[in-house]
Parts: C-alpha cells; sequence; structure tokens
C-alpha cells in the first residue's frame, strides 16, 4: 500500500487542494482514536483528507460522504467537471483502500446522518464540505449527536476566507475552539 504522503504526490484534484500541513493535523486527531475507528467525513472531494485519516490509523474506516458536484461557495464552481467524473477520480485516488478502509457514500451530509444507525458511535467527524455559514452549521448540528463520548468532531477552513465557517463554529463552540493551521476541532466531553 501506498503512503498518504507518497499517494497524495499522484493526486488528480482538478485543481483544488489541502495543504500538506492540514493534513498532518488530520494525521494527528486520527492517530489519536484507538481500537476499531469510524470516521466520518463531510466533503470528500478527491480523497486527501480520506487518505490522511486512513493512513494514519489502519484500523479506520473513513465514511466519505459528497454528492461529488462541488458548491457555489468556493472555487469547486468554477471546474467543468461533471458528478461522475468527480466520483470517479475520488475512487482512482483512493486506490487500494476504497471499499476497504475508505467507504464512499453518494449524497448529503443530512441525509445520512439522518439515517446513521444509533448503535454505530461514530469516533470523529470531519466537515469540509459546503462553507456557508447554513451549511457548516447544520453539518456540526447533525452530526454532533453522532460523535461518542469523548469523540472528535473537527472541519477545514477555519480562520481563512470562509467566514461562514467561522461563525458556525464559534456558534457552536465559542471563539475559544481548538484549532492548528486551518483545521478546527473539539473533543466531546
Amino acid at each position: 500500500m501506498n503512503s498518504a504522503p507518497d499517494k497524495l504526490k499522484q493526486i488528480e484534484n482538478f485543481g483544488i487542494h489541502t495543504p500538506e500541513r492540514d493534513l498532518a493535523v488530520l494525521r494527528d486527531l486520527s492517530s489519536s482514536l484507538s481500537g476499531d475507528v469510524v470516521i466520518v467525513e463531510v466533503g470528500s472531494w478527491m480523497g486527501a483528507s480520506a487518505l490522511a485519516l486512513a493512513e494514519a490509523n489502519p484500523r479506520a474506516r473513513i465514511y466519505c460522504i459528497d454528492h461529488w458536484q462541488g458548491n457555489d461557495s468556493d472555487e469547486m464552481s468554477e471546474l467543468l467537471v461533471s458528478p461522475e467524473q468527480a466520483f470517479g477520480q475520488f475512487c482512482r485516488n483512493v486506490g487500494d483502500r476504497l471499499f476497504r478502509q475508505i467507504i464512499p457514500l453518494v449524497g448529503t451530509s443530512r441525509q445520512y446522518a439522518f439515517v446513521w444507525p444509533e448503535d454505530n458511535p461514530v469516533d470523529m467527524v470531519y466537515i469540509d464540505a459546503e462553507h456557508t455559514y447554513e451549511s457548516c452549521i447544520s453539518d456540526i448540528r447533525c452530526w454532533y449527536p453522532h460523535v461518542k463520548p469523548k469523540g472528535i468532531i473537527a472541519g477545514h477552513d477555519y480562520n481563512v476566507d470562509f467566514d461562514g465557517v467561522d461563525r458556525a463554529v464559534h456558534e457552536v463552540f465559542t471563539k475559544d475552539v481548538r484549532h492548528k493551521e486551518n483545521v478546527w476541532f473539539e473533543q466531546k466531553p
């Protein structure tokens, strides 16, 4: 199996990428979890963050929720890529981890949060989808109840050019939310 950093060098991402320093934060968060770990990633795009989470914790199963249509709140709206092309590239990018450790779920965050089994609590939720306030706060509120005690809820694009992300995070977790680089995170009590 290729290591995540090696695989990331080969990723086709249609020009959108997560900085390596943010992926390092995700690796640290993922590796801090023990046992048979369940991670839900909301917004997966091309799989770089899913690979980072998977590489850091070989016992983790990462459920990647995305509609692979891009969104209007960032530069993905300018891409001329069909959802089928984007999803296909995601599958190629995650390689031999596809359906073994990384499980794509095509649809919306709310759809999957609504049907997520109560007897399958989540060790970590990582949110990096639509960056509007409405969408981000909905993702946080939908998934927080599924995070087990002492589990982690985290997200991307904090303290950058997405005011909606910062506003939603501050509303739920206060302005003292923990963050490293552009990743915010909190541990559930």
